[in-house]
């Protein structure tokens, strides 16, 4: 048996019979702890209209990264854009700019809970102040895999400790390679789905 059906199992013997779940798994993520609300079957952002073209089609596709490892698909992208500046609770999933200055972080998932203390909304904030490339360029942060990285958040999979990972609390400036998925990455994220 295969260490991600062991979790499997473990998880759906626990929700079965009631407990907390706390696997032990080879990954070196962390699980958020808290999930979404039973009446979410799927997230869909709307992003700002002021995005590029090639920055909303890199949205897309780090959106594709992680539904294409899931059992089914859970994270979209609206075709309808929001004119929103920053998020609010709102009942809307976002993707906006915010200038939180070139020394600060490269952007920051927001969840907003309910008062079940479950997740009913997830909004993305992307730091206007950096330099952002869809492509591999010198100074600049690659914007698919900064947004791959959020999305693992907003699929409640928490950093790792292994610099590999997609996960990894990292900067993306210069480089590319982050785009795609470890297979830690793809566990802990079927981990996370399980449990809600």
């Amino acid at each position: 048996m295969t260490i991600r059906k062991k979790i499997f199992s473990a998880i759906i013997a626990t929700t079965l019979f009631g407990g907390v779940v706390n696997v032990a798994s080879a990954y070196n993520h962390i699980l958020l702890p808290t999930i979404y609300d039973s009446k979410i079957n799927f997230i869909s952002y709307q992003v700002q209209s002021t995005f590029d073209s090639s920055t909303k089609t890199q949205i897309s596709e780090a959106i594709t990264t992680w539904n294409n490892i899931l059992p089914e698909g859970f994270l979209y992208k609206s075709s309808i854009e929001t004119s929103a500046t920053t998020p609010s609770e709102n009942n809307i999933n976002t993707i906006t700019k915010y200038a939180y200055g070139a020394q600060s972080i490269n952007a920051e998932h927001i969840p907003y809970t309910n008062s079940k203390g479950l997740i009913d909304e997830s909004d993305i904030k992307v730091n206007s102040s950096k330099k952002w490339s869809s492509t591999v360029k010198v100074g600049y942060l690659d914007i698919k895999s900064t947004m791959t990285h959020e999305f693992g958040h907003a699929l409640r999979v928490g950093h790792s400790s292994t610099y590999a990972d997609t996960m990894y609390d990292y900067s993306t400036e210069g480089t590319d390679y982050k785009r795609t998925l470890t297979s830690d990455d793809e566990d802990a994220a079927n981990d996370s789905y399980v449990r809600w």
